[in-house]
């Protein structure tokens, strides 16, 4: 889940997610979409879809994913959750 403190629409919203969804997908050759139903001026929700030859190269791309979107600076990361690892 993120936060977007800049945004005081759902203009600018929706531009701030979209240019981080273009952003990963172009850096880290992922899938991403916008998975978040309801329409909050400053939350979103992303989600991810890799293929990664081991658990641990899957765990390192995620890890990279968050630091870019924190060093970027227009969200804030409130919640992260990770299916498809083995408990």
């Amino acid at each position: 889940m993120l936060h977007i403190p800049c945004a005081g629409s759902l203009k600018e919203r929706r531009s701030v997610v979209r240019s981080l969804k273009e952003r990963i997908r172009n850096r880290f050759n992922v899938s991403v979409i916008e998975c978040s139903e309801d329409n909050k001026w400053q939350k979103a929700q992303l989600g991810f879809a890799l293929a990664a030859v081991s658990a641990s190269a899957a765990l390192q791309s995620k890890q990279d994913i968050i630091a870019f979107i924190s060093e970027d600076g227009r969200a804030d990361i409130i919640d992260t959750v990770i299916y498809g690892e083995d408990t």
